[in-house]
């Protein structure tokens, strides 16, 4: 295998859901044909996604965007909304990689 991957990076329910729905369906339609000419060219397909433990503890005080989500309590590991989108999620049978406090990453 070449050195060659498609990273899908956040794109995760908890985010993507703030989107309008009509462009979120074209722009998911999109990012799922990416995924498939990915897969149809034998180049993996990684799925990198964020999430914390409850009570945000890997949050510094100096990252301003990862307070913001833990202001409103957001991406807490195990809840529906750090799951990958399902119109564009992993296909089913394929591998996971491990997942770090921080940020998980599944490739496939």
């Amino acid at each position: 295998m070449g050195k060659t991957a498609l990273v899908l990076l956040d794109y995760q329910v908890g985010i993507l859901d703030r989107f309008d729905a009509t462009k979120l369906s074209e722009f998911l339609g999109r990012v799922s044909a990416a995924a498939q000419a990915a897969r149809a060219a034998q180049h993996p397909v990684i799925y990198v996604t964020v999430e914390f433990r409850a009570g945000h503890p890997e949050i510094s005080a100096h990252n301003f965007s990862s307070t913001r989500v833990k202001a409103f309590g957001g991406a807490i590991a195990g809840t529906p909304g750090v799951a990958v989108h399902p119109d564009i999620a992993p296909q089913e049978g394929r591998r996971r990689s491990g997942e770090a406090a921080r940020v998980g990453v599944s490739g496939q």
